[in-house]
């Protein structure tokens, strides 16, 4: 069992360095001193507002591409940031390291803590993207509801005040209206980056389990686990 594991975490091309620098300050915080973090670079833009189904086409070969990367330099594990989870399909039959999708862990520990999850979302367009997701990963039975702050990614930052108004106030709704038990705001420019979920914990009553903390810790416990992906399900390709 390795003292610390070496995980590559995969970043899209952000305009601003500060929104980089932000992104990566809000990993190294969910990680511990068991996690050795690799950033990698992936040039797929993320300024991308509306995104849409063929964004997320354009974006997977560079997530791909990265894995292959965080494979040859060494990393023991790969995530990728955002919980579009982007590449993990691909990914997951090009290396042979686990590929831990975000989003995915997310909702899965989430239901170590509640057995009802309400998932909170960027903008309503996001909204059939959740739901879709939610029925390939077979969670329908756990996902009560989902509610949208309508925000843009990129306006986060601008707005601090609303983002945490709306969050406190979509989550509280999700309790309310829908009985959730835990909360999982999607994606990561949300919560950590915007919103500290400790703090949304303690003003809403209830777990917060957000897609940076989740997939890095989920993907250490697979390799101390000695566990990755299986070729049953996923067939290795070198291609």
């Amino acid at each position: 069992m390795p003292a610390k594991v070496k995980i590559g975490y995969v970043l899209g091309a952000y305009p601003k360095a500060s929104q980089k620098e932000a992104r990566m300050r809000a990993v190294r915080g969910r990680a511990d001193e068991s996690i050795e973090l690799h950033f990698l670079q992936a040039e797929a833009p993320m300024d991308v507002k509306n995104w849409t189904t063929q964004d997320t086409a354009l974006s997977e070969g560079h997530y791909v591409e990265a894995f292959r990367r965080a494979e040859k330099e060494g990393c023991d594990a790969v995530v990728p940031d955002g919980m579009l989870d982007l590449g993990v399909e691909a990914g997951r039959s090009v290396v042979n390291i686990p590929v831990v999708a975000p989003f995915e862990a997310a909702i899965h520990l989430a239901c170590c803590v509640g057995t009802r999850i309400g998932v909170l979302q960027y903008t309503s367009e996001f909204v059939p993207s959740v739901w879709a997701k939610v029925r390939k990963y077979a969670m329908g039975e756990y996902i009560v509801g989902v509610k949208a702050l309508d925000i843009e990614m990129m306006d986060l930052a601008d707005m601090l005040a609303v983002v945490k108004e709306r969050t406190v106030a979509a989550s509280r709704a999700l309790i309310a209206e829908h009985a959730a038990e835990v909360i999982v705001p999607t994606g990561p420019g949300l919560c950590p980056v915007a919103v500290d979920p400790d703090w949304l914990s303690k003003e809403i009553g209830a777990p917060v389990v957000e897609g940076m903390g989740a997939p890095l810790h989920v993907a250490a416990a697979l390799v101390r686990l000695g566990l990755k992906q299986s070729r049953v399900r996923w067939p290795y390709s070198a291609r």
